[in-house]
């Protein structure tokens, strides 16, 4: 590692150390008892969150069998495995909870690291990872473990960077074993190697995925049945509609149609989160460098995440580890800076205890997403139709050549 990295790795070990082994006064640390905040506040550990993690992972100790009828799980598979190593060691959640937070702390680190690697191979400028330590991006990259997947994403563009495909695929399928956006990736790889013409990568690429995520599901299948199988996505899928959403506010729109039920609307919305991979399919064809792989799957993983009807502000971790690497303005870097911080505004300090200042602050964070999502849409090359291509001389469409 370059002297230039050391100060940002040795502050995220600094701010790790001091997170681990901060005192118990920490999570109520401000507006404890104020007039305007009628319950205590989240700011700093959210213990209520990590201790459903505790209680999920202890099938471990009660020596029962994870996804079967008896036991059903919300997580996927692997992010049950990772949440569950701390059981390990310990049966008692202070324990539990400084393990964990130690884990999600190295993962932190880990993707510093990798940043700089990924940086390095597409001649960025390797300041902007200082952005990682903004308030919201750390509170959940130690109360969540979204930083996981997030870590397992970039591990797997820089394997791809370096052309081992087979390992690029594992880490994209253990990702989406963990959250499944990370699943989105694997489009942007194979038509990238397709337009490489390298037809015997595609089939590794291929192979690698389906194995490394057919064998923990068919193990699944096997000591629960389809009811454990599908329970983890059959959960999220079944949540209603939260109006604290980042896009959930365009829901106003279908006030004009009575008629619709919220099922009807929820399923329109989680169609439209997809909505990004009818114009990867179109422009299969444009995708031809790293950068390209990179603004794709920002692009998708933020479309996916602006129609999403469920709110869940520890997502910003899907998206800010890649969307550092492609930062190309002041005005990129204000916005990300603006969502970070009404993104902590919003979850912990006013989402328990004030619901209608947390839907109110949803326009602007939606806002500024629409408009990263542009900025960076900005930097993708589209086409019109699959067998189109712009004439830049012409002006003009003129057919494919076979």
């Amino acid at each position: 590692m370059h002297k230039r990295y050391y100060p940002l790795f040795f502050v995220s070990l600094l701010v790790v150390s001091i997170y681990l082994f901060s005192g118990e006064a920490l999570p109520n640390l401000f507006f404890q008892n104020e007039m305007f905040f009628t319950k205590d506040i989240r700011l700093i550990k959210d213990n209520p969150e990590l201790y459903v993690y505790f209680i999920r992972s202890s099938w471990l100790n009660e020596h029962k069998i994870p996804y079967t009828p008896a036991n059903p799980q919300e997580y996927p598979q692997i992010a049950l495995f990772f949440l569950t190593l701390p059981r390990f060691l310990t049966d008692n959640f202070m324990i539990y909870r400084k393990i964990l937070s130690g884990m999600l702390g190295i993962c932190f680190v880990l993707i510093i690291i990798v940043n700089f690697k990924l940086i390095a191979k597409i001649h960025q400028s390797s300041v902007y990872n200082w952005l990682l330590f903004l308030p919201s991006a750390l509170y959940f990259t130690f109360n969540r473990f979204d930083i996981l997947p997030a870590l397992l994403v970039q591990l797997s563009l820089l394997f791809f960077f370096n052309k081992k495909y087979k390992t690029a695929a594992l880490l994209v399928g253990l990702a989406g074993l963990t959250k499944w956006y990370a699943f989105l990736i694997i489009p942007i790889y194979l038509f990238y190697l397709k337009n490489k013409n390298d037809s015997k990568a595609v089939k590794h690429l291929i192979i690698s995925f389906l194995l490394t995520v057919f064998v923990p599901l068919i193990i699944t299948f096997w000591t629960g049945g389809i009811f454990a199988l599908l329970e983890p996505y059959l959960f999220h899928l079944s949540r209603g509609v939260d109006t604290r959403g980042v896009g959930s506010f365009l829901f106003l729109l279908f006030f004009l149609f009575p008629n619709l039920s919220e099922t009807i609307i929820k399923n329109i919305f989680i169609l439209l989160e997809f909505g990004g991979l009818i114009l990867l399919i179109l422009s299969r064809r444009q995708i031809k460098s790293y950068l390209d792989i990179i603004n794709w799957s920002l692009f998708l993983i933020m479309i996916f995440i602006f129609f999403s009807p469920i709110a869940s502000p520890q997502w910003i971790l899907w998206f800010l580890p890649l969307l550092i690497l492609v930062v190309s303005s002041k005005k990129m870097i204000f916005l990300i800076i603006g969502y970070d911080l009404l993104n902590y505004l919003f979850f912990p300090i006013i989402f328990d205890t004030h619901t209608l200042l947390s839907q109110i602050l949803t326009l602007p964070k939606s806002i500024i997403l629409i408009w990263l999502i542009i900025e960076i849409g900005k930097k993708l090359k589209f086409e019109k139709f699959p067998f189109l291509l712009l004439d830049k001389e012409t002006s003009h469409c003129v057919k494919r050549t076979p």
